[in-house]
C-alpha cells in the first residue's frame, strides 16, 4: 500500500547549477550527486528533491508536476524570494481556496507556494 511521498523529481538543464541555487536560494543540502546525471537535495522542513540532468536541449525542463510549498506568511516568503532575485507571481486566490502563487528556480521549473 501506498504510505507517503517519497520525493519530487524535477529536470535541469546544468545540474551543478541547478544543485548550488538550491543550495544558495533555498537552503537544500546534498545528500549524493553524480555530475552530469543526478543529485538528491535534503531540506529538514521541506523534505527530499531529486534533480535530474536532461541534456543539453534542456527539452524537459519545465514541464510535468509543479511542487508546491506551504509557507506561514505569503508576503514574507515572497518578499524573501525576491530579495534574493527570485523572479515571483503575483499571489494569487480563487474562490475560498488558499492564498498562493509561484516562482522559478534557476533553470526555469516553477516552484509553488501557499499560505498554511
Amino acid at each position: 500500500m501506498i504510505s507517503r511521498l517519497n520525493h519530487v523529481m524535477l529536470y535541469a538543464k546544468s545540474l551543478d547549477a541547478a544543485v548550488k541555487w538550491y543550495q544558495a536560494t533555498l537552503g537544500f543540502t546534498v545528500d549524493y550527486h553524480a555530475p552530469g546525471e543526478y543529485a538528491s537535495l535534503q531540506h529538514p522542513a521541506m523534505g527530499r528533491l531529486a534533480l535530474h540532468q536532461d541534456g543539453a536541449e534542456g527539452k524537459n525542463v519545465g514541464r510535468g508536476a509543479m511542487p508546491y510549498y506551504l509557507v506561514k506568511d505569503l508576503k514574507a516568503a515572497c518578499a524573501w524570494l525576491a530579495g534574493k532575485g527570485v523572479e515571483v507571481n503575483a499571489v494569487q486566490q480563487e474562490a475560498d481556496s488558499p492564498r498562493h502563487t509561484w516562482f522559478w528556480d534557476g533553470e526555469g521549473n516553477a516552484l509553488g507556494i501557499e499560505q498554511e
